[in-house]
Order: C-alpha cells, then sequence, then structure tokens
C-alpha cells in the first residue's frame, strides 16, 4: 500500500517552499504489497487442501514491516528568482554529472524505526561539477542530493523533485537539510535547477531568459529566510 500525500503551499512571499514542506513531513511506514499468488495444490489460508478440481482462493501476501513508501504532491510558491533567493542558503553554477546510489539521509544511512522521524527523507546524492558560486560556498557541491528514490523495498517520491540532466549546466538552488545538520554534515538539498543555454542565458519556469548577472543581483539584495527545523 502506498501513501499518497497532498502538500498545500500558500503562495506567498517568505513562506517555506518545497524543501521546508518536505523536511517537515513525517515518514509513515506503510506496507509494500507484493501481487497475489495461487497454489493449485498447497493449503489454502484455512490450512486445508482444496478437493481436486477445485480452484483455492487467493492467498494473502505477507506485509514488510521493513517497507516504508510514501508519495508526496507538494504545492510551492512560485519559482521566482526572488522567491528562490529568500530561501537557498546555496546557489551554484554547474553541471550535473550523474546521480549515486540512493540511501537513507540518517547519520547511519539507515532507515528510520518510528514515525517520530520528521526529517527523514530518502535522497539520490548528485555528482556536481560546479564552476561558480553565486552564494554560499562552492564547496558544497561536493556534498548535494536530491529528495526521493529507493533502498531495499523503501521508496519516496516528491512531485517537486528537480529533473536533472547527464551532461546538462544549471543554476541549482540549494537548501539546508536540517536532519543532515543534526548529524554534524552539511548536506545540501537541490530544491531548483534552471538550465542554461547554449549562450549561457537561463531558463526560468516564469521569468523567460535571464542572465547569470541578473540572479546574481537579485541574490544580492534578497535576504535569505531559514527554515526552520523539523
Amino acid at each position: 500500500m502506498t501513501e499518497v500525500r497532498q502538500v498545500n503551499k500558500v503562495p506567498m512571499r517568505g513562506a517555506a517552499t518545497t524543501i521546508g514542506i518536505v523536511l517537515c513531513l513525517a515518514l509513515t511506514a506503510c506496507t509494500a504489497v507484493p501481487g497475489a499468488s495461487t497454489n493449485a495444490s498447497g493449503p489454502t489460508e484455512s490450512g486445508k487442501v482444496p478437493p481436486a478440481g477445485e480452484t483455492p482462493p487467493v492467498t494473502k501476501p505477507t506485509p514488510s514491516p521493513e517497507c516504508l513508501t510514501s508519495s508526496v504532491a507538494v504545492h510551492t510558491v512560485e519559482p521566482t528568482t526572488e522567491n528562490l533567493a529568500m530561501v537557498s542558503s546555496t546557489v551554484l553554477v554547474g553541471t550535473f554529472q550523474g546521480y549515486e546510489k540512493a540511501r537513507w539521509n540518517t547519520g547511519s544511512g539507515d532507515r528510520p524505526t518510528g514515525s517520530e522521524n520528521l526529517g527523514i527523507l530518502i535522497v539520490r546524492p548528485t555528482n556536481i561539477e560546479a564552476s561558480k558560486a553565486l552564494r554560499g560556498d562552492i564547496a558544497f557541491a561536493q556534498d548535494t542530493v536530491v529528495p526521493g528514490g529507493e533502498v531495499g523495498c523503501s521508496r519516496q517520491t516528491f512531485s517537486s523533485d528537480p529533473i536533472l540532466i547527464e551532461g546538462q549546466a544549471y543554476v541549482l538552488f540549494l537548501a539546508d537539510d536540517p536532519e543532515s545538520s543534526h548529524q554534524g554534515s552539511a548536506t545540501k538539498l537541490v530544491g531548483w535547477a534552471w538550465p542554461l543555454t547554449a549562450d549561457g542565458l537561463v531558463e526560468t519556469p516564469l521569468e523567460g531568459l535571464l542572465e547569470i548577472s541578473s540572479i546574481q543581483s537579485t541574490l544580492d539584495a534578497t535576504k535569505l529566510v531559514p527554515i526552520p527545523s523539523p
């Protein structure tokens, strides 16, 4: 069974963005139910062998307590340069080189054991070849992740996950991962990725093509609003 959640986001300035909403969600243990199976000659759920020629009932699969599955629909503020500048602690220009193996963002990398772990996510580490930092330290490119992925039989998806194409250059808007911060790590979550054209212009979802210098000016003029820890 998959849990489907919808999180409504009020489109107003200064409000928390996708990343903030995602990190405030608690994982709920759900059951990964495999397809039903039948046994033509073995015992049924009641333990009795059906008479010859009689179709046995469908055997109910046994749920696995080790599996966590969630699907979250997230509605965010409008992704304008100013809005993202308010919630992105680091903004980099860099080329996406691929994903690494998905993991839990816990200190040990193990899955959470209870629903009290509000900030626990499955994340996919990203390989970013950064060429410039518009805000923050360019070294953060070495520890960036995208929310969502699969670890074993556990799976998480988020409707707002950025779609990254290998070999494409982007302006990457990153936010702190509170759970990783609790573990003493400086991991950054990739919240938005705006592709660069061959001419070096930035393709934005709402403002058309912008020069990187225009985004830099907005970042310099906009105060960062920290995302509260879960």
